[in-house]
């Protein structure tokens, strides 16, 4: 049966809303309803009404609901739903929304301009149920790494307890303060254990007698919300990502491909799954955690002085193959809209490497690439549509570290 509330949003349909109602679910402390957009008594918001906007008031009571799930444990909030008269209310039919695809679309810009920090990750989408455009619309928001999040047009900060949004009091908002910079420290402390196992893997292909390695690793882990599969080793909703990708940035088309192109070994970890090279000289791994860690390295002899090159579309598609790999993660896991946190390396022993030019082959191109080892500065990954906007920057970072400006091209993936 469908469940609207892990389904990836813009996948869900009229049918998938009709089968979720007859399930009869109850309000709780992760989903909310709302017959229509809220309003003041004897009067209905101005979008009921046929105009083109939102009225204060309705716009104020859905973002608190947002807010509070986003300062919670996150939740779906569905609008355009028949509420029962019991408590806690359960959705009994549909009472379609006017436009809801457009009324989505307002309602993202009004989270976007209303509530301090801003959300990580927020997904509001419209389903038409009638041909007339009218129909549901569906808010998705997971536990927010940010938090204690507030609605700017109350100066208030909300939770959700239960069935019901409620205002945070000062002691609750430092709490989750304190609480979330807990989260954020261990999230580091994971990310410094995967530079010193980066860093160990190093020294012991440097032992082997090879003086000069190129080395690179991207390393993705969910933040913001806890993630788990129990079965990752041959999982197939979960394999490694390892097809190349088309992508243009300005005048320029290049194949994204990854570093490493022979066989891999799969073997089970503890809560995990790894693949690693099985022989040459080239040392490169792709590994899946069970709580949502991806990661993919590669550390590569360099024969001589003319081969330290950082080829730009090798790079990106090892940070776009850990990307899409935590997409798949996270779908399997139930958890589209939790945010990622990506952590970038590039390091070369001895000498920094020369950044090249796309598509040169190393002929030519820029550098060297400083500081050595670079670790890039944090990105987070969101939604998939964040993919090229993530790879533009980290083309930028790329270009910036080589003494280079990359302008203001955006990069767009073509494919998949």
């Amino acid at each position: 049966m469908a469940d609207i509330t892990t389904k990836p949003l813009r996948e869900i349909t009229s049918e998938d809303v009709r089968e979720f109602l007859e399930r009869g679910f109850a309000e709780d402390d992760q989903l909310e309803f709302k017959q229509e957009l809220p309003s003041k008594k004897g009067h209905r918001d101005p979008w009921m009404l046929g105009e083109l906007r939102v009225g204060d008031y309705a716009r104020n009571e859905i973002l608190e609901g947002i807010v509070a799930f986003a300062n919670a444990h996150g939740g779906t909030l569905v609008i355009g739903v028949e509420e029962s008269g019991e408590h806690p209310k359960r959705g009994i039919g549909l009472m379609p929304l006017p436009r809801c695809t457009e009324l989505a679309a307002r309602l993202r810009l009004q989270a976007r301009d209303c509530i301090e920090p801003s959300l990580p990750v927020l997904e509001i989408e419209g389903v038409p149920t009638g041909d007339d455009g009218s129909g549901v619309v569906l808010a998705r928001v997971p536990q927010s790494r940010l938090a204690a999040h507030r609605l700017k047009p109350t100066l208030q900060c909300y939770v959700r307890r239960a069935d019901r949004s409620e205002q945070m009091t000062m002691r609750e908002i430092q709490d989750l303060t304190l609480q979330r910079a807990q989260g954020a420290a261990r999230i580091e402390a994971r990310f410094a254990e995967r530079r010193n196992l980066f860093r160990t893997a190093i020294e012991t292909v440097s032992r082997k007698g090879n003086a000069q390695l190129l080395a690179i690793r991207a390393t993705a882990l969910p933040v913001g919300a806890e993630l788990f599969l129990r079965r990752v080793h041959n999982n197939p909703s979960v394999l490694p990502w390892s097809q190349d990708l088309r992508a243009r940035w300005g005048s320029v088309e290049f194949e994204l491909y990854l570093p490493f192109r022979g066989s891999y070994n799969r073997r089970p970890i503890l809560r995990g799954t790894r693949d690693e090279t099985t022989g040459g000289k080239t040392t490169a791994w792709r590994e899946i955690q069970s709580d949502g860690l991806v990661e993919y390295g590669t550390i590569e002899p360099i024969e001589s002085d003319g081969d330290d090159w950082i080829f730009p579309e090798i790079f990106l598609a090892t940070v776009a193959a850990t990307l899409l790999t935590a997409h798949r993660f996270r779908i399997a896991a139930g958890g589209e809209g939790t945010e990622y946190a990506l952590d970038l390396e590039i390091s070369r022993e001895h000498s920094a490497p020369r950044l090249a030019r796309f598509n040169s082959g190393g002929i030519y191109g820029f550098g060297p690439l400083q500081p050595n080892p670079l670790i890039f500065p944090r990105l987070s990954f969101g939604a998939r549509e964040e993919l090229a906007p993530v790879l533009t920057i980290v083309l930028n970072d790329l270009f910036n570290a080589a003494g280079r400006d990359g302008g203001d091209d955006p990069i767009e993936v073509i494919t998949p």
